[in-house]
């Protein structure tokens, strides 16, 4: 289980999100609080399919942070695997940071600033994610 502090930030807005992350060798599940503690979103991934309910309407880009996640925290040999330079993909990955292109365009970069901070930068759809871990329990 993992505590976490989401900051997105686009243009001129930043909103913040608490979250609570349960992994499992079958799904994730997700359910973020505003700051207050108000419950406002469930997410749940099979691997297949996914199950939301975002009682606030605040539109969140569900798929791009499955996919972030993945491309952040999987080992090396999978993420080049699924982006592969036969699709398109150009992977640059070094020690504390991700960088994921096509076509000569920075798509993604993620940077490992600790081991409880990660930032993403999505390029294509111009925001960035700060992410805090808050506290780790192993289940």
């Amino acid at each position: 289980m993992l505590q976490q502090k989401l900051t997105f930030t686009t243009n001129d807005q930043t909103k913040e999100l608490l979250v609570a992350i349960k992994l499992t060798g079958s799904e994730v599940k997700m359910n973020g609080l505003l700051p207050t503690g108000q419950f406002i979103y469930s997410l749940r991934y099979d691997g297949t399919t996914v199950v939301e309910d975002n009682l606030m309407n605040i539109p969140l880009p569900t798929h791009d942070m499955l996919a972030m996640m993945q491309f952040a925290l999987w080992p090396t040999k999978a993420v080049e695997t699924s982006y592969s330079k036969i699709n398109g993909w150009d992977l640059d990955m070094s020690e504390g940071k991700r960088i994921l292109s096509r076509k000569n365009t920075q798509v993604l970069e993620v940077e490992y600033i600790s081991a409880t901070h990660i930032a993403f930068t999505h390029f294509m759809h111009n925001y960035n994610i700060d992410i805090h871990t808050l506290e780790y329990l192993p289940l």
